[in-house]
């Protein structure tokens, strides 16, 4: 990527016209497709509740697209539970937990907290 062709490339400025409608049913089916490859390479996805909340449209924790991933897609991303900068968004990763844990069923938590244990020990760096 740091040939002639691709720096081009990269210069190119890409219109996109944001009032044309998104088909919903292709999106999502683009979702899953990309979080199949990602998994099928091993990659892991970082999810940082506090601060996703805090820069984007979600008005609580709820509302997090993590849920659409735990609930909705036929096979779940490899997900860390992660906090990104604490000095900024004044939290810690006991509360990340306790944020996504606190929307999602007594009987989904334990597993969930397994699989988030054994992903951060597996992608730990």
């Amino acid at each position: 990527y740091h040939t002639g062709e691709y720096i081009e490339r990269y210069n190119e400025i890409i219109e996109i016209n944001t009032t044309d409608p998104i088909n919903i049913e292709i999106m999502e089916f683009l979702q899953q497709k990309l979080v199949k490859i990602l998994n099928d390479k091993g990659i892991a996805i970082e999810t940082m509740p506090t601060s996703n909340i805090r820069i984007s449209f979600y008005e609580g924790y709820k509302e997090h697209h993590i849920y659409r991933w735990l609930n909705e897609f036929e096979e779940a991303p490899t997900l860390l539970l992660c906090s990104d900068d604490p000095g900024i968004f004044s939290t810690t990763l006991k509360n990340e937990y306790y944020a996504i844990l606190n929307n999602v069923s007594k009987k989904k938590r334990i597993p969930l907290i397994k699989d988030f244990l054994k992903n951060s020990k597996i992608y730990a760096f």
